[in-house]
């Protein structure tokens, strides 16, 4: 996804039961820049694309503070 600029991201979320067993999620992350499309098994699959992408940890949020 790479049309994005460094400082800033926008994606549609879009998260599914998969039929396969009824109460996983699928997620799939639609880039706003250039409509780009990632599909992902599952909700720990995306969070691991997004921290790897964006290198933010919960760590890194709870140094700065920032709770839930």
């Amino acid at each position: 996804m790479g049309a994005e600029q460094d400082d800033y991201a926008s994606y549609l979320l879009r998260l599914t039961k998969s039929d396969r067993d009824g109460h996983a999620w699928r997620a799939s992350l639609e880039s706003t820049a250039d409509g780009q499309r990632l599909e992902f098994g599952s909700v720990a699959a995306l969070i691991t694309f997004l921290q790897e992408r964006y290198g933010q940890t919960d760590e890194d949020v709870s140094a700065r503070g920032e709770g839930r």
